[in-house]
């Protein structure tokens, strides 16, 4: 939240149930999702457009039980980690497959989809940027991940 309010936006946590309906009547001019749930959910019809602002990124994480690992022999855990491999492998080359597919959806119910500059944005959330990473113990992680490119 703070950083989508340095960037200028009046964030305004809400259930997701109720996101559509907040639309719908005014109380929300806007949310912040991805292509395909505006799909999957049909916020469409309560939305005209969408900004692609590509300030999310939407990590999926692999979480096993350390217990429950344990238990595995290193056979059982080999299997289970390249089958891990795997479904992240197909998961990557069909994410933009799928968003496109999406947008295509969304462009045909009327939707406009619109490429902004983006600048100004990242220069407004880097002050908020630096401040979790501090809290987080995590400068230096993003020292890196800023310098990659």
């Amino acid at each position: 939240m703070d950083a989508l309010n340095a960037m200028g936006a009046n964030a305004t946590p809400m259930a997701f149930g109720e996101v559509y309906t907040a639309m719908q009547t005014g109380v929300l001019d806007g949310f912040e999702h991805g292509a395909s749930v505006v799909k999957a959910n049909k916020f469409y019809e309560v939305a005209d457009y969408i900004a692609l602002t590509r300030h999310l990124f939407g990590p999926l994480a692999f979480v096993y039980s350390e217990k429950e690992w344990q238990k595995l022999s290193d056979k059982e855990q080999k299997v289970v980690m390249d089958a891990a491999t795997f479904a992240r492998d197909v998961q990557r080359g069909l994410a933009p497959i799928r968003e496109a597919e999406a947008f295509s959806f969304l462009e045909e119910k009327g939707m406009r989809i619109n490429d902004i500059d983006t600048t100004s944005f990242r220069e407004k959330a880097a002050s908020v940027q630096e401040e979790l990473a501090a809290e987080m113990g995590a400068t230096e992680l993003l020292k890196t991940i800023k310098e990659t490119k």
